[in-house]
């Protein structure tokens, strides 16, 4: 009979031909062994709860397609009417424990979405390319423990920077290998395209960024934006893979103090990924980075880690602190209006210099 096996969410169906034999032999539990399968076909194929139709269907086309169970479920699920999901219930002893996997401990959980936020010009783009350039042939970055990991592809989806003036220089000074490193100018992609689905299953990378999230629908409106993350969601867990939607950040608004609500477009997009790493600057030196976790369900949050960008646009990462994403998103705030005053007061002075010149 079928039967659902510890640890494994796949259902063990009753073959046509197990049917047929127990039918030939003149079993009187032959019907109710049928029943039984049907009932497991629907649960298998995610199918409504089993009505006439449906075992009408499965009973004329159970012979057709009982040498290949693949094609048999494949044409019920395009022929049976789908309405709704039944509510499958299992004891958490079916379960089995598992430990989350990470592509960069703690911060970039396989399997998953992480967010990369910052405001424009904190260096979140140059941040990613230096992981991207790191995991391609498979080197440990500065603050990881690991001595070496296994070389992997990276998917890199941009809307806003060119990948020929931009990503591929980057990429190259950083050191990634190049042939591991896919990209692709993103603009009116859709993020869950049954096209870019498929290219990555070919390729498989380890890792996956949307620079910046791109959804292919309207940013804020939650009944378009959770298709699309479902999408990602089962997508990066079939692959394995780490992927990250990078985000810019709204303008404070009134009693607006947590860098997590600050996040731009529909709260799903927060909701949805299991990490959140916020990109700002030292309030104690404006030219230094940090980045710091503001979101982590699955562990204990990563120390916040400096990095400053060297004048060949490297990454170069400077040891922990203990700044907060919140900290380092207003000071990052903050600089800008003083930045701004301090260029206005130079350009006076540099009028003010001229006129008593002539």
């Amino acid at each position: 009979m079928g039967h659902l096996s510890a640890c494994k969410t796949e259902v063990q169906l009753l073959s046509p031909l197990t049917y047929a034999l127990l039918k030939q032999a003149g079993s009187a539990e032959a019907e109710d062994a049928f029943l039984d399968f049907v009932t497991q076909a629907a649960y298998a194929m995610r199918l409504p709860s089993v009505d006439y139709k449906v075992k009408q269907w499965i009973l004329a086309n159970r012979d057709r397609y009982a040498a290949d169970p693949a094609a048999f479920e494949d044409a019920a699920a395009k022929t049976l009417p789908i309405t709704e999901k039944p509510v499958i219930l299992r004891p958490a002893s079916s379960f089995c424990s598992q430990r989350a996997k990470y592509l960069i401990f703690p911060y970039l959980p396989r399997g998953m979405l992480s967010i990369v936020g910052g405001v424009s010009g904190t260096g979140k783009t140059s941040l990613m390319l230096s992981m991207a350039a790191a995991i391609s042939p498979g080197s440990p970055l500065p603050f990881e423990s690991q001595d070496a990991r296994t070389p992997g592809s990276v998917i890199y989806l941009t809307m806003e920077n060119d990948p020929n003036i931009i990503l591929r220089p980057r990429l190259e000074r950083m050191g990634a290998d190049l042939d591991r490193c896919y990209l692709l100018n993103t603009a009116g992609v859709n993020m869950a395209s049954t096209e870019l689905e498929a290219a990555a299953k070919e390729i498989k990378p380890a890792l996956m960024v949307f620079d910046p999230i791109q959804a292919g629908v309207q940013m804020s409106r939650a009944e378009q934006i959770r298709p699309v993350m479902d999408t990602l969601i089962s997508l990066s867990k079939t692959l394995d893979v780490a992927t990250v939607l990078i985000s810019h950040m709204s303008k404070p608004g009134p009693g607006v103090v947590s860098a997590l609500d600050r996040l731009l477009g529909s709260s799903d997009f927060r909701n949805a990924a299991r990490s959140v790493v916020i990109v700002g600057r030292d309030p104690e030196n404006p030219e230094q980075r940090v980045f710091a976790h503001a979101k982590n369900s699955i562990g204990r949050p990563g120390p916040a880690q400096r990095y400053h960008i060297d004048e060949g646009g490297c990454v170069v990462f400077d040891g922990e602190t203990d700044l907060t994403a919140d900290q380092i998103i207003a000071q990052t705030e903050n600089a800008a209006p003083r930045r701004a005053k301090a260029a206005n007061a130079l350009s006076a002075a540099i009028q003010r210099g001229i006129h008593t010149f002539e």
